[in-house]
Order: C-alpha cells, then sequence, then structure tokens
C-alpha cells in the first residue's frame, strides 16, 4: 500500500514536526483516537492514508511516514521575503504534480536576491532571482530608479 503526503505538508520542516507528532501519538493507549485530538497536518495525514490505518494501524502509517521522509527529494527554495501560505501550497502543488509526487520544500529568505526565485536540488541550483540581472546591468540602475 502507499503513503500519501497530504497536500498541507509542503515544507520539510512542517513534515518532519507531524512525523514526530504522530510517532508520540502511538504511545497513548489509543493511538487512532488520538489522532482526533491532534495537530489539523496530523490529522490529514491520516485522512489522506484513512484505508491504509483502517487496513493496519497507525504504527504502519507513522512507519511508511518515515520511509517517506527518507526518500522524499527536498528543494531549497531561496526569495527575497517569506511568502503567503497561498503561494506555498501552489508551488508546493506544482513540485508535486511536476516534479515528484512526494516533494518537499525548505523555504529559505535571502534578502540579498531581491526579488525572483532560486531553487536548489541535490546536484543542480535554478537562478531565476533579479539580482544577476540587476548586477549586470548596474550601469543602469540610476535610469531604472528614476523610471520607477
Amino acid at each position: 500500500m502507499h503513503f500519501k503526503l497530504p497536500d498541507v505538508i509542503i515544507q520539510e520542516r512542517q513534515a518532519r514536526n507531524v512525523y514526530t507528532e504522530l510517532r508520540d501519538l502511538l504511545s497513548e493507549d489509543d493511538p487512532e483516537q488520538a489522532v482526533s485530538a491532534a495537530s489539523s497536518e496530523a490529522a490529514a495525514v491520516a485522512r489522506a492514508n484513512k484505508k491504509l490505518t483502517r487496513e493496519q494501524g497507525l504504527t504502519a502509517v507513522v512507519d511508511m511516514f518515515e520511509q517517506t521522509l527518507k526518500q522524499a527529494p527536498v528543494f531549497g527554495i531561496f526569495l527575497a521575503a517569506y511568502p503567503h501560505d497561498s503561494f506555498l501550497r501552489e508551488l508546493g502543488g506544482w513540485f508535486r504534480r511536476e516534479i515528484h509526487a512526494q516533494s518537499l520544500l525548505k523555504i529559505q529568505v535571502r534578502r540579498s536576491i531581491a526579488g525572483g526565485i532560486i531553487v536548489q536540488s541535490t546536484n543542480q541550483m535554478f537562478d531565476m532571482s533579479f539580482r544577476p540581472r540587476i548586477l549586470e546591468h548596474k550601469d543602469r540602475a540610476g535610469e531604472i530608479t528614476r523610471n520607477v
């Protein structure tokens, strides 16, 4: 059976926190019941894997979640400012549709990029930030600022 990472879990840090929360629930007297009092993200994991939880129990879900965290590709996303949640959901959805179904994002703010985005995988970096273009045309900075 296949583990599904719910759409509300986009960032690597968030996924690790939810995994820890679910793992801790296993020590409860009735772990499946304890999920109802868990965070919305932890409950989303249980809902997204309802059949697996019903057939094999929460322990199986937590074990598969752990394996997913070990294997899921993590993409570094560098932005000039921290994005709105709606943008994160859209970006995370795009990575899961186009790159890998279990993609996780590691969001970092780098004000020095001025705008745009830098995407880093384990072996490639795609710089679509404004900084290289600004530096390329720094002799025109005065002209550009006068026209803004």
